[in-house]
């Protein structure tokens, strides 16, 4: 996957950045050999119905791919703002729309927050937020507008959760505990991995040190999605854990860290 990149133009993505970082949004056909059941879901039409609602992208990145009759038409994420955000505690809200044109993932549009602090993404568990996910037989765009909708309805309640984290104070072992629960989803089933809990733990600028809940989540988030973690393998030398890349992994383990999250409030 090309290398996640802001493109600024005052928070909105102009054509020609978008077509620079991620081509296959403009694709207007499904790639060969798909069956004919498949329906071609246009992301353009999608960003064009959003933008005529006040969503601008911000952000997009595409996944890379190695077999040349993908290429064009593989997997890809954009991420938009609406208009002069409102704040939701330190972060700006944000819908997430991911798609293909190969069959090799459905459409889908999800709620997310941008941390200022930081820079960094969050992606809100579909339970909280809802998502609208469909395969590519009868699609229609109004589905997309309805959920940016349902989305900005929601921003109340959302306000609400990041405020209870912002008033949830962690014990030392609560820290430890959220923090091991991270380092499992990251790493599921590598039994003989090693990092500690207080490397994740470990805050990267000063706005960030304190032990409630949404400071002890965010830094944990930034910790594991930009990498840099010295870690020990059984039998392996030490070596740093890479950033994490890949738009399937991005999504999962944001999710997965909000779940973690909101399940301590």
């Amino acid at each position: 996957m090309n290398h996640p990149r802001l493109l600024n133009s005052k928070n909105a993505l102009k054509t020609l950045n978008l077509m620079a970082v991620a081509p296959s949004i403009f694709t207007d056909e499904p790639a060969s050999g798909m069956s004919n059941r498949y329906e071609h879901v246009s992301t353009m039409k999608i960003v064009d119905a959003l933008c005529r609602e006040g969503w601008t992208p911000s952000f997009a990145v595409e996944k890379r791919s190695r077999l040349a009759g993908r290429i064009g038409y593989q997997k890809h994420m954009i991420r938009f703002r609406r208009g002069t955000p409102e704040r939701v505690g330190d972060t700006i809200p944000e819908l997430l729309l991911t798609n293909s044109h190969d069959g090799s993932t459905s459409f889908k549009i999800q709620g997310g927050l941008f941390r200022l602090v930081c820079g960094n993404g969050l992606v809100i568990a579909d339970r909280t937020f809802g998502q609208v996910r469909m395969r590519h037989v009868g699609f229609d765009a109004a589905y997309a507008l309805a959920v940016a909708e349902d989305f900005s309805g929601r921003l109340p309640q959302i306000g609400l959760m990041v405020d209870a984290m912002q008033s949830r104070v962690l014990t030392p072992a609560e820290r430890t505990r959220l923090a091991v629960r991270a380092i499992r989803l990251r790493w599921p089933g590598r039994r003989g991995f090693r990092i500690r809990p207080r490397q994740l733990l470990k805050e990267r600028r000063r706005d960030d040190s304190g032990s409630n809940l949404w400071l002890s989540y965010n830094v944990i988030q930034e910790n594991l999605m930009r990498g840099g973690l010295e870690t020990n393998l059984k039998n392996e030398k030490s070596r740093t854990s890479r950033p994490v890349r890949s738009i399937d992994e991005t999504i999962r383990l944001n999710t997965g860290l909000w779940e973690l999250a909101s399940a301590m409030i």
